[in-house]
């Protein structure tokens, strides 16, 4: 019997739809921090596709990542596919599988009664590695304040680690960064 998420994901989802195009944020930028350790992945795992995950509204393949001009796809060396459920433009559902699935500062606006849910999908589009990343630091997000059910925005190193340790998936490693730092899962 297949998972579904319950009706805070769906809450939380209809919320980040709406922050989205009332606001300049959810810009995509944040892959930025994280990019030296996805195209370290990409290069040890010889990774030619890779699934932006949360890809917010793909700002940052739209521009040159520093002031040499190169883009990001030219720079991870890779062909992305962008999703993300809270953005029309990149609402349609992944087809098929990537060698790389990334996701950085998604799951911490994913209430964690779902968390299994969505990190059980992350993995379930990968082929050879996935790569998660979030922001470690003090939280000053008000987006689902609404949502009365536990949200993991402030959760530490160690517990998003212990969390993601509980999925394995045979074949599929799992690596977990924050800003400069990247740990086998």
């Amino acid at each position: 019997m297949v998972k579904l998420p319950s009706h805070h994901y769906d809450e939380a989802l209809e919320a980040t739809k709406k922050f989205h195009t009332s606001q300049k944020r959810f810009s995509g930028r944040f892959l930025l921090r994280y990019t030296p350790e996805i195209k370290l992945l990409i290069k040890k795992y010889g990774c030619k596709t890779m699934l932006d995950y949360g890809c917010g509204k793909g700002i940052q393949y739209e521009q040159p990542i520093d002031e040499t001009g190169v883009m990001m796809e030219d720079y991870l060396g890779v062909k992305v596919s962008k999703y993300d459920p809270g953005w029309s433009a990149f609402a349609a559902e992944p087809q098929g599988k990537y060698d790389i699935v990334v996701c950085t500062q998604v799951l911490g606006s994913i209430p964690v009664c779902d968390l299994d849910w969505v990190i059980n999908r992350i993995y379930s589009f990968a082929k050879k590695v996935v790569f998660i990343g979030e922001k470690i630091a003090p939280c000053r997000k008000t987006l689902h304040a609404d949502i009365k059910v536990p949200m993991p925005h402030d959760w530490n190193e160690e517990k998003w680690l212990a969390v993601l340790r509980e999925h394995y998936f045979p074949g599929v490693p799992g690596y977990f960064g924050t800003k400069g730092n990247m740990e086998l899962i």
